[in-house]
């Protein structure tokens, strides 16, 4: 069909490619046909954006479409959330599938999986929270001495919006701890010679 060539999904988002859609015999037919299973009517609107920058969002009842850079994506409504984790809790199931875990004499092994994050048990205060990431927020990135705006993090990574709307952040007692799934705070990271850690891995 002539709506899957322009489309593809990465990481639970489709991704409509504007170039693709452009060379479309009936490109705004096309477009139709394909936010219409989300729930997005105002086509017009929608199809005037191609031309625009990046940005702008429309929502539906259960998703939001964003024009960034030269796609259209369309990712699950993400409402903001806020999550309280107790010391005894082994895992959670929303708004992210994560396991929890402590470990006494933990010995650390170089870890570069962005899924998991260990951190310093001995630092942390519980409850600990997730929460979606919010304007003024900072931390000090793992490796460095100095603060660190989210925003300034998102942009020297190049985070798409999607991306952006998609972050939460664990933390404790109001700090953060780990930008969950990409960085852990300096002040809170396991290192050789401490004992006990405490585990979270994204499943």
């Amino acid at each position: 069909m002539k709506k899957k060539r322009c489309t593809n999904y990465v990481d639970k988002v489709l991704k409509i490619d504007i170039d693709l859609l452009r060379k479309s015999i009936e490109p705004k037919t096309v477009l139709f046909e394909i936010i219409k299973d989300f729930g997005f009517i105002d086509i017009d609107s929608i199809f005037n954006v191609i031309d625009a920058g990046s940005g702008k969002s429309f929502y539906s009842k259960k998703y939001f479409l964003v024009k960034n850079r030269n796609k259209l994506c369309i990712s699950k409504l993400i409402k903001d959330r806020i999550i309280e984790i107790s010391k005894d809790k082994n895992n959670i199931k929303d708004p992210i599938k994560m396991s929890l875990k402590f470990v006494d004499n933990f010995k650390l092994n170089v870890i570069k999986n962005k899924k998991v994050a260990v951190l310093n048990y001995d630092k942390l205060e519980f409850p600990l929270t997730i929460r979606n990431w919010k304007e003024g927020d900072w931390f000090i990135p793992s490796g460095m001495k100095g603060r660190k705006k989210l925003s300034d993090y998102f942009i020297d990574n190049k985070f798409s919006l999607i991306e952006k709307k998609r972050c939460f952040v664990l933390c404790s007692n109001n700090e953060i701890v780990w930008i969950v799934g990409h960085r852990i705070d300096e002040r809170y990271k396991f290192v050789d010679g401490q004992e006990k850690a405490y585990i979270c891995q994204i499943k």
